[in-house]
């Protein structure tokens, strides 16, 4: 399912650069988003409205045109509920093109401006690229932070360490 939803948002994405309207289309994603809510994919996945019915409820509500046509085509393909994940997988292209790495640091308390400075310049040198930050905040964290990137996860917390001590003393 991923990765239909990678070429749904590839084709959209190299359509939008072509046209000169990749940030049209990028608004359209965030504008729209309510349409993919549990209740607008009921109605723009049920089988009792045709095809033609579906891209007129569209035609009143969307008024971009090359996004509309993207959401036909969803449509005409029975993918309408791939729209979250091909808007994740759009964004991520984004961040790709922009050289934007997206990191999500779980601690225990938000970081300071200067901790937030640090990490960021720390991680702009080693990836050479753009960081973005996504806090989460985690209670259960007594004290460190866990990096989520690129797939990968480096976990800096003392709960690690705890659980790795214990490990050790077990064996």
């Amino acid at each position: 399912m991923m990765e239909t939803a990678r070429q749904y948002a590839l084709a959209v994405f190299q359509l939008a650069l072509e046209k000169g309207n990749l940030k049209g289309i990028s608004l359209c994603f965030d504008t729209y988003q309510e349409l993919e809510n549990e209740d607008h994919l009921s109605l723009f996945n049920n089988p009792r409205l045709t095809k033609k019915e579906r891209k007129d409820l569209l035609k009143d509500i969307v008024s971009e045109e090359d996004y509309r046509n993207f959401l036909y085509v969803l449509i005409d393909n029975d993918r309408f509920e791939l729209l979250q994940a091909i808007r994740l997988e759009f964004e991520e292209l984004i961040r790709d093109m922009g050289k934007i790495l997206k990191v999500k640091v779980v601690s225990r308390e938000p970081l300071d401006q200067k901790n937030k400075e640090r990490l960021i310049h720390k991680l702009e040198s080693e990836y050479k690229r753009k960081i973005e930050l996504e806090e989460t905040i985690d209670p259960k964290i007594i004290a460190g932070f866990k990096l989520e990137y690129d797939g990968k996860v480096s976990d800096q917390t003392i709960n690690r360490r705890l659980h790795e001590l214990r490990t050790n003393l077990k064996q």
